[in-house]
């Protein structure tokens, strides 16, 4: 074998690894070349896609932010509102708070003339500094009195409901025992009642337990509520104080009378401040005995219900909470306060009150 064969069988496996190495760079090259067309190609179709969306995206994007600006309008809105009720309601309680000021200065300038005159009619009325001498005179002292009483009947009660509105009104607590209570009531109301000609009743249970409660502004409730029940009930009617207290009613009064009636329509109307339903009653009252009545019972946290209807009568009921009632163990009223000239000015004074009514 010559030196050039030999060479070339020596050099032959270093070709043939050269050539398998470059074949595998070939084939990785190419292989490279596929995959970097293939996530080009790829590149490619996101970007029309992302392209593609992107007007897509602007539109929802703009009606976003129309939305935004609507709801931010709104919202200014709402919060103009907001101050301007605000700003209504203040003026308002500045209002009402002028208006009791003012009730309740002129209530106080005008009783104390009122009952100056109510006094000397009366002196007048039973010559008491001896005979007027005629007759008509003392018919005339009657008149002035009546009118000077109803008078204060009205200034009375407008004090009072401005002194409640405006929570210048606290009550003066003590334990109530029933008896006492309907006593009182009765007292005050029977020879209004007999001289309209209704039958006032009282039904109430004997084991009715002692009421926490001012026993003052409850008198004048129930007051209220049975002269206006016997003031539009005809002659031959009756009316009927009935009483319950249980631990889940709590206490309740109900005023019942086979009177006149109220159409249910006029029932706010029967409730609220001066407010006179028309009826063919001859007797109209002032419109202040209801509220003042409803606006007692919430200053004690009770409340007031109206049920009437026409030609079938009205039933009035009081709910005092279940904490107005005294555990039997622990009832003892209060030492009363009001001896017999006590009894004898609230006698008047309901006297005033219903004389107003009327």
């Amino acid at each position: 074998m010559t030196a050039a064969g030999m060479a070339l069988d020596t050099a032959w496996p270093w070709i043939a690894g050269f050539g398998a190495l470059l074949v595998l760079l070939i084939v990785a090259q190419i292989v490279l070349t596929l995959r970097q067309t293939e996530a080009l190609r790829a590149l490619t179709v996101r970007q029309e896609s992302v392209e593609a969306q992107a007007p897509a995206d602007a539109t929802r994007t703009a009606e976003v932010q129309e939305a935004m600006a609507v709801q931010q309008r709104r919202l200014e809105e709402a919060l103009e509102s907001l101050r301007q009720a605000r700003d209504k309601a203040t003026r308002a309680d500045r209002a009402s708070e002028a208006k009791s000021a003012f009730l309740t200065m002129m209530s106080h300038e005008l009783r104390t003339p009122l009952s100056a005159i109510i006094g000397f009619a009366e002196m007048i009325e039973q010559q008491a500094m001896g005979p007027v001498g005629n007759t008509k005179y003392r018919d005339y002292a009657t008149d002035i009195r009546q009118s000077g009483q109803h008078l204060l009947g009205i200034i009375n009660d407008i004090l009072d409901l401005s002194k409640v509105e405006s929570g210048r009104e606290s009550l003066q607590e003590q334990d109530i025992g029933a008896q006492a209570l309907f006593d009182r009531v009765r007292a005050l109301l029977a020879v209004r009642a007999q001289e309209a000609g209704v039958a006032l009743g009282f039904d109430v249970p004997d084991d009715l337990p002692v009421i926490r409660a001012d026993k003052r502004r409850l008198v004048q409730i129930l007051v209220n509520l049975l002269s206006n029940a016997v003031k539009f009930t005809p002659a031959g009617g009756s009316v009927t104080l009935r009483c319950w207290a249980t631990p889940g009613s709590g206490v309740v009064f109900q005023s019942i009378d086979s009177g006149i009636g109220i159409a249910r329509e006029d029932i706010p109307l029967a409730l609220s401040v001066f407010g006179q339903v028309e009826n063919d009653c001859a007797q109209q009252g002032t419109g202040l005995g209801l509220p003042l009545a409803k606006a007692l019972a919430e200053l004690h946290g009770g409340t007031l219900d109206l049920q009437s209807e026409l030609g079938r009568g009205t039933t009035v009921t009081l709910r005092l909470p279940a904490y107005r009632i005294v555990a039997p163990a622990l009832a003892m009223e209060a030492p009363a306060k009001d001896g017999p000239d006590q009894d004898a000015a609230d006698l008047r004074q309901a006297d005033l009150r219903q004389t107003a009514a009327g």
